[in-house]
């Protein structure tokens, strides 16, 4: 009888654990728009660090670097509207 109820625990206990660990996928995001300043601080081969987004007080580095036109290297810095995307 032991013998039995060993392995039939063990395998309700792994199934309880397995299930009690899965998180829901769920994933809220926001979206916002802000007033934000992009400045061009030089290239990367001039000991620059190409574009920066400065919002209030902080600045951060775009991800999409790349897909900022030339044109704001010009008279930087430019006063911009940035969209975040926060993910909770």
């Amino acid at each position: 009888m032991i013998r039995t109820l060993l392995p039939l625990t063990l395998l309700l206990a792994s199934i309880l654990l397995l299930s009690s660990c899965c998180k829901d996928e769920e994933t809220n995001t926001t979206v916002e728009t802000v007033d934000a300043t992009l400045v061009w601080t030089g290239d990367y081969a001039l000991d620059g660090c190409g574009f920066m987004l400065r919002i209030n007080e902080t600045e951060y580095k775009p991800t999409n670097e790349d897909e900022i036109s030339s044109s704001y290297k010009e008279g930087s810095p430019t006063e911009v509207e940035a969209t975040i995307i926060n993910y909770h």
